[in-house]
């Protein structure tokens, strides 16, 4: 498959800004990589609306799953309504996972760069809720 260049562009300035050797995405279109403990996945489609789709793992759901997908319920919307990204369960039901879809018109390096901070920084917190069993919302 090939891309375009404004996403292979994107991608070798960010490698560049985080010091890495590349960030090429693979066959599918797919590349990850891992900033403070959390990996983010890069995914670029041309359908139904072409641009990059950022995955990032939010941790793994206690035992007692209620409360945490209560919790993770309201932060959808929170995040959801604020533009941030959208939040579901992985395929298992296990693990809760990010998801935030930047249109090709949109990607640019700072602009993704600066997403896939906030998209960390929020991996970090709802880990630590998810593990503490702490689903207040501040």
């Amino acid at each position: 498959m090939d891309f375009p260049e404004q996403v292979t562009n994107v991608l070798d300035d960010l490698a560049r800004a985080y010091g890495l050797v590349d960030l090429d995405l693979d066959s599918q279109g797919r590349v990850s990589l891992r900033r403070h403990e959390v990996v983010l996945t890069l995914s670029y489609s041309d359908v139904p609306l072409e641009g990059l789709t950022i995955f990032v793992d939010l941790g793994t759901l206690p035992m007692e799953s209620a409360p945490a997908l209560n919790y993770l319920l309201e932060l959808n919307y929170l995040a959801w309504t604020a533009n941030l990204m959208s939040i579901g369960l992985d395929a298992s039901g296990d693990r809760a996972i990010g998801q935030f879809v930047v249109p090709l018109s949109c990607i640019e390096r700072q602009s993704l760069q600066a997403q896939l901070t906030d998209m960390i920084k929020a991996a970090q917190t709802i880990r630590q809720r998810l593990a503490a069993e702490d689903y207040v919302i501040h």
